[in-house]
Parts: structure tokens; sequence; C-alpha cells
């Protein structure tokens, strides 16, 4: 990325900037503060998108023809955008702006408006408000339309935009009431406008509003160091972030993520549960689809043709990243991935169907009464029972099995 400099700008990141003063004491109660208001936000948001799901996705013209909705977005958010200069800008533009830190000293005008002299700050305020409310609405009804949107950067440029705002609310009290013991000797060692830094606020308060959503946290705290590149925030970056992920949890204990997928009846077993019950668990498991495994009970070596009859069933109910257990008198002892059965299979000569394939890993070659020139060995393409067995890709889509030989012959657990 620093090689390609994509944004023409020489660093790795749009958005990416540089503090070089400190935080002042009084200030860490402010960005536990913010912590709170951007977990319960977060929260928040999770409850009204799925609100907006279950009642404006219900309507059935909108269910019927989804564009529909995409238009009548992007219509609400032309009208509503277009008097604000903030909800103009793309958000990645956005969050840096509200990000960036004022230099008061020598400043004469900027052109983003963010960094103003104290008689003009309540304006601002205000405009910034009127920015805030308008992105919540409209990131709201916009995340889940049938559209490719992510939720990283809205979230945060409506966080930033609330930190910024509190920014600012901070930077007043301090320039009109710079006697207020709270404040220190802030107005005194520097000018008052430049003693709270508000794009501070805006990236804590983003980042906080983003764990509230996404339930990120240590990896959340160490993308907000990386953009900045300051070890003096790391402390209000880190207490901001665990104030954001108590306070979220306890709104709504489901992410985003985690909503959508109970709302779309994805098959997950969440490790934070623990179901309880009484009951063996072969009593409770259906039962083995022949076409869905290999047997090599009789023989370790199965037909080509019938290995590729298996796999055509296995693709065609899309299971593209499953695979195929292999038993042995009801044992499990390997999984063949689907990925790599079709390529086995495929570099079989055209008599595919005179074709026999060891499957064994733990029996040595037998060819009893078979042609050896007609046997193909697929024992590498094989996936011994153990830690492959659990990968990602297999979990996800094809049927996890586990063994336990002093419990049960087998056990099946579709997932």
């Amino acid at each position: 990325m620093k090689f390609l400099n994509p944004y023409q700008t020489g660093k790795i990141v749009l958005f990416q900037v540089r503090y070089v003063s400190d935080w002042e004491i009084f200030e860490l109660a402010i960005f536990m503060l913010l912590g709170v208001l951007g977990g319960a936000f977060g929260a928040l948001f999770i409850k009204a998108s799925k609100l907006w799901a279950q009642t404006f996705r219900r309507i059935p013209v909108i269910k019927k023809w989804p564009m529909l909705e995409v238009v009548l977005v992007a219509l609400i958010t032309g009208l509503m955008s277009f008097w604000n200069r903030y909800t103009k800008l793309a958000v990645s533009e956005l969050l840096f702006e509200l990000a960036s830190p004022c230099d008061y000293e020598g400043q004469t005008e900027t052109g983003t408006g963010l960094c103003p002299k104290r008689e003009d700050i309540p304006d601002v305020i205000k405009y910034l408000l009127v920015a805030f409310i308008i992105k919540s609405f409209l990131t709201t009804i916009t995340f889940g339309i049938k559209v490719p949107a992510g939720i990283y950067v809205p979230s945060m440029v409506v966080g930033g935009l609330m930190g910024r705002i509190v920014g600012h609310v901070a930077q007043y009290f301090v320039v009109h009431y710079p006697n207020f013991f709270l404040f220190g000797q802030c107005p005194s060692t520097k000018l008052a406008e430049s003693c709270v830094n508000p794009g501070v606020y805006a990236l804590i308060a983003a980042g906080s509003t983003m764990c509230g959503v996404t339930r990120l946290s240590l990896t959340l705290v160490v993308i907000l160091f990386e953009l900045t590149g300051s070890l003096d925030h790391v402390l209000p970056f880190s207490l901001a972030i665990l104030c954001a992920k108590w306070v979220s949890n306890a709104v709504e204990p489901l992410s985003i993520y985690d909503l959508l997928t109970d709302m779309n009846s994805y098959p997950f077993l969440d490790n934070k549960l623990h179901p309880i019950a009484n009951i063996e668990l072969g009593d409770i498991v259906p039962r083995v689809r022949k076409n869905r495994v290999i047997d090599i009970s009789s023989s370790p070596l199965v037909s080509a043709m019938e290995l590729r009859e298996k796999l055509d069933k296995l693709l065609m109910a899309g299971e593209l990243d499953g695979g195929l257990p292999i038993l042995n008198k009801n044992i499990l002892v390997g999984l063949i991935p689907a990925p790599e059965l079709e390529y086995a299979l495929d570099k079989l000569p055209s008599e595919e169907q005179d074709t026999m394939c060891l499957m064994s890993m733990q029996s040595p070659y037998l060819g009893e009464g078979e042609n050896d020139t007609n046997v193909a060995d697929f024992t590498p393409f094989i996936d011994p029972v153990g830690i492959p067995l659990l990968s990602f890709s297999y979990i996800s889509r094809a049927n996890l099995f586990v063994h336990y030989s002093h419990l049960f012959p087998w056990i099946f657990i579709p997932l």
C-alpha cells in the first residue's frame, strides 16, 4: 500500500491522522462518557435495524421488489443530504475531517468549518447536530438493502459526528470558563481553543460506536492506534472501547452480525451458549444419508463412478466447500473435501467408470482381484479425523463428525 500510494497522499489509509498534543487529565472522564454514548448508540442502532427489517421490509411491495427500497433510500438520501455539507461528503472523507486536529496557532481560516474561533463554536455544534441526526437515520435505513454496503465506516462516521459535537462542547466550556478547577493549567499554557482537540473526541467516539455495533474490542483499539500512530492516546482508546463494550452488551446482547444470523436462520453454534441435556447425543442426532458418506467397510476401494455421483449430489446441494466423510464399520476414519475430490476425479483418465479409488489411509494397499492399472490412490486428498476436520470451511458447510469410541459407534452432528 505504501508503494502503490492509492490515495496519492503518501498514506496507506484515507483518514490517517497525527495528534501532536497530549490529552489532559479531566478529559479521561469525557472519553469514558463517549464510550458509554457510543456503546449505547451502537446497541440502539441494532435494535432500530431489527425493527426496520421487521416492519418496512415486510411490506409486500418492498418484499417482492427489493430494488424499490434501494431507489427510495437513494432518493431520501439525496434530498436529506444535499442541504448539509457534512452529509454530502463521502464517508471516508468526512471521517478524515472529523478526526483531523486543528492548529490554532497562526490559523486564520479553515475551509472545513470544524476549527472555529470561540464565538463560532455554538454554530458549528448546531450544524454538526443536524448532520448527526441525518446520518443516524440514513445509516439505519440503508444497512441491509440489496446493494453492497458495509457498516464499519458508516458507524464510525456517525460516532465521529457525535464525538466532534462533544469535543466542541468541552472546548466551549474551556474557552468560556477557563478558571474552573477541573481544567487545571490548560488555558494558561496554550491557547484556550487548542486545549481541547475535538478530533481526538471524534475518533474515540467513532471507535466506541463501531464497538457497540460490531462488538470488536482489542482489535478496534489496535486499529485506532494504527490510524493515529500515537502511543499517548492508547489509554483513552482502551477506556472508551471498554466502556462501549460493557454498555452495548447490557443494552443489546447481540451484535449486528449475530442479529443477522438469527434473522436469516443461518445454522450456527454459538460458543457462548452452554446447552444442558440429560439425554445421550446418539438419541437426538439424525440418521446418516448414504449418498453423503463413503463406506469402506467391505473394501477400501470405491468406484470412481460412485464417487462422482456422491460429489454431484453434494454440489447440487450448494455445499461447494463441503466434504464427504469416510466410514469404516460406522467409525469415522477421514474426510475428503469436495474441491479435492473433484480435482482428483478430474485427473483420472477418460475411462473413469472402470477406475477404482483407494480411500483408506489406515490399511495397506489391497489389490485383490483388481487390475493395478485401474486403481487410483486418493489417500493424499483425504483429511484424517482431527484438527483439519474442524477447519472453518468444513464446519460452515459440511457435516461435522465427532467420534468417541467408548461412547458411541459414531456421532453425526449437522450444523
